[in-house]
């Protein structure tokens, strides 16, 4: 399997947010890779909601999470106390992705600006047809980051 590192900045829908994130997703949000395309992160307090369902990386293309398994699934009665439980989950390749693929994957986040970029993200995506790919311009675009910015990867 070819690993493919997670290129930053990155817009992720975690629950129902959408949020954008640099690499202080990696201790904000405790993520830890495993290794391949596997990583974990702490579960969530709701308990076995998925914590991350996709992101789209800094290249512009969409990555979505598959969930292939738990560790520490027992100490979930507890997950009120701590995220003891982490959930491990495959992060598949990159692809380019429509617009109107992306408005549908955004579709049912939250609209809370203070919790979610998924209004603006709507909004964003509604200046395109729903058949105009999706590219690292506009991703960069939305993120306000220069187009030769030079991006962090993780691992």
């Amino acid at each position: 399997m070819t690993v493919e590192p997670i290129k930053f900045p990155v817009l992720f829908r975690y629950h129902k947010h959408v949020v954008p994130s640099g690499p202080e997703m990696l201790s904000v949000w405790r993520l830890k890779h495993i290794e391949g395309n596997r990583f974990r992160m702490p579960e969530s307090a709701q308990g076995k909601e998925p914590v991350l369902h996709w992101l789209i990386d800094g290249h512009g293309l969409l990555r979505e999470a598959v969930i292939v398994g738990t560790r520490n699934e027992w100490l979930r009665p507890l997950s009120w106390l701590w995220a003891f439980t982490q959930t491990i989950f495959e992060l598949k390749p990159g692809k380019s992705v429509t617009i109107g693929e992306l408005l549908s994957l955004n579709e049912g986040a939250s609209r809370d600006p203070e919790k979610s970029s998924a209004a603006e993200f709507k909004l964003f995506l509604s200046k395109y047809t729903s058949n105009t790919i999706f590219s690292r311009a506009m991703f960069l675009e939305f993120m306000n980051e220069s187009p030769d910015v030079d991006l962090p990867t993780y691992p």
